[in-house]
């Protein structure tokens, strides 16, 4: 893919994991797979890959014959990717993992909403209801 094609895609609102008509990949896998090929990464390649990962291009994904693009990334011997990568796909995981949470919290706050009073708030009103009965 051609670095200011894809630059102009992005500003645009593209899907970034979107696989292209013609090919049937995204653009990361895409490219990946022809640094791969050439066993080597160009730095305008290394730069493009980069921004495709912080516009938000899947690390984890996986080419159709089953490769991974830590894996292409390696077979282009290129560190510095595979690296990006890694750290791309902690960065996700990570975020999953707050957005779980945060879902989570919110259910439980929801469901506490939806039981009616809490329990001492219970007590409390019995016990107001019965003046002069004690225990």
């Amino acid at each position: 893919p051609r670095p200011d094609v894809v630059f102009f895609l992005l500003d645009a609102g593209a899907d970034v994991n979107r696989a292209s008509r013609r090919k049937g990949i995204a653009p990361l896998s895409l490219l990946l797979l022809r640094a791969a090929r050439a066993r080597a990464v160009s730095a305008k390649q290394q730069e493009l890959a980069v921004s495709l990962l912080q516009a938000g291009a899947d690390p984890s994904a996986v080419t159709r014959s089953g490769r991974g693009l830590v894996e292409l990334a390696a077979r282009a011997r290129s560190l510095h990717l595979m690296r990006a990568l890694l750290e791309a796909r902690e960065q996700r995981a990570a975020r999953k993992t707050q957005a779980g949470l945060v879902d989570a919290m919110r259910l439980q706050v929801h469901t506490v909403q939806q039981r009616g009073p809490r329990l001492d708030e219970v007590v409390a009103a019995a016990m107001a209801a019965e003046p002069g009965e004690e225990g």
